[in-house]
């Protein structure tokens, strides 16, 4: 857990430090995840599952509103302080907190 909360934590840094412009970051932090993902599923013998069209659809969306969070994340950095950027990153709970409730269209609990 702890290892984790400093990467977390240590993303805003790195992304500062770095000296590619933010879309770069993003490209190369996809392909290392998409490529990390199929490296495990081949490791642990998990086939590559061809998807519905919905399914597709969906993951494209997801993945598309993921894309989007890292570039102005990353954007962000660049133009003040990486501080700043973890800061409101950080906050993501709060937030999850109050929109679950409204997307979902539950009760507030």
């Amino acid at each position: 857990m702890h290892l984790i909360v400093f990467l977390w934590g240590f993303t805003g840094i790195l992304g500062k430090l770095i000296r590619l412009e933010f879309y770069q970051i993003v490209f190369f932090r996809m392909l290392i995840a998409a490529a990390t993902m199929v490296l495990f599923l081949k490791l642990f013998g998990r086939p590559l599952k061809k998807l519905s069209l919905r399914s597709a659809v969906k993951l494209i969306a997801v993945g598309g509103i993921v894309v989007v969070h890292w570039l102005t994340f990353f954007k962000s950095i660049q133009v003040s302080r990486a501080s700043l950027a973890v800061l409101c990153m950080a906050t993501t709970a709060v937030h999850v907190s109050w929109l679950e409730p409204v997307l979902m269209k539950r009760k507030f609990s």
